[in-house]
């Protein structure tokens, strides 16, 4: 059984994908550069992102006001 998972903005329920830019909850902005999807429900995931300095970081969704949330199963 594989599940396949997607980021999405806590408010807005919009898909976040590689390249959209974000802001942290310290107001840093951000650009998203990848993904750590959950390894099983309950998980939390990651994101990584990069800022305007090129420094990168990978994050929990939420300090971008996002999280992870399953849409498939059985594949």
């Amino acid at each position: 059984m594989k599940s396949e998972w997607k980021l999405v903005d806590n408010k807005t329920g919009k898909e976040i994908k590689t390249g959209d830019d974000r802001m942290t909850f310290r107001d840093e902005p951000c650009k998203i550069i990848g993904f750590f999807y959950p390894h099983k429900p309950g998980s939390s995931g990651k994101v990584y992102v990069m800022f305007a300095t090129n420094q990168e970081a990978t994050y929990y969704p939420g300090v971008i006001n996002a999280r992870y949330v399953q849409i498939g199963g059985n594949k």
